[in-house]
């Protein structure tokens, strides 16, 4: 496979699924080869699970008032409680892991270049090449 792009899914894993995922997606890439991931990741400490849940929220009203002009589809996200990081009762089927450890299992599983694309409200894109 010359590359592989995951997106919303992987965070359904548990560390150990992540860490096999990572190593059989890293052995079934040519050399060069990427595997890029777009997903929400768990903040490291409480401080930094505060500015996802804020970030998460204000870009979910920026969006529906720019989309709507008015605030009807946060509304309705906030309603569903989809906002993972303010939720005091997430969601058992969401089981993010730090971006830390998600990069050091990338590295494990043989990949280089190493990098986060982009980051905000608790979501990043990242991802690794194999050599």
């Amino acid at each position: 496979m010359h590359a592989v792009v995951s997106s919303l899914a992987i965070h359904h894993l548990d560390d150990e699924g992540k860490k096999k995922l990572f190593r059989d997606l890293s052995s079934n890439l040519v050399s060069g080869g990427a595997l890029i991931i777009a997903d929400v990741v768990k903040p490291a400490c409480e401080a930094g699970k505060k500015i996802a849940a804020r970030d998460w929220d204000d870009a979910v009203y920026k969006k529906s008032m720019e989309l709507l002009g008015k605030p009807d589809a946060y509304e309705y996200f906030k309603k569903l409680n989809w906002n993972m990081y303010a939720d005091p009762n997430p969601d058992e089927e969401d089981k993010p892991s730090t971006l830390f450890d998600q990069l050091k299992w990338l590295e494990e599983a043989g990949l280089v270049n190493i990098d986060v694309f982009w980051m905000k409200g608790g979501h990043a894109i990242f991802g690794g090449y194999k050599p």
